[in-house]
């Protein structure tokens, strides 16, 4: 079954219980939607690149101890391409 509601403010967030999310892909969903859908997931810790895997690993110990069911929201790190080296 699936339901869609409305989004009071037009934009829609996708809650994916998908081990193999990546940020690469919600990146590609929230360009191809024009910014309209962003996507929450869970993702594999050799799937997350180097920016953010610390947030990550820092998340999983805080967690190490918390009940069952407990989760932290850890926001991907966009990459800067044209970022300059001094």
């Amino acid at each position: 079954m699936n339901q869609q509601l409305p989004a009071p403010n037009g934009k829609r967030v996708v809650v994916m219980d998908s081990y193999y999310t990546r940020h690469s892909f919600a990146k590609h969903v929230l360009s191809m939607s024009g910014g309209e859908t962003c996507i929450i997931g869970t993702c594999r810790l050799n799937y997350v690149d180097s920016l953010t895997r610390l947030a990550v690993e820092a998340a999983i110990l805080q967690l190490k101890d918390a009940a069952q069911g407990s989760w932290k929201l850890v926001a991907a790190i966009d990459t800067v391409d044209n970022m300059k080296e001094e």
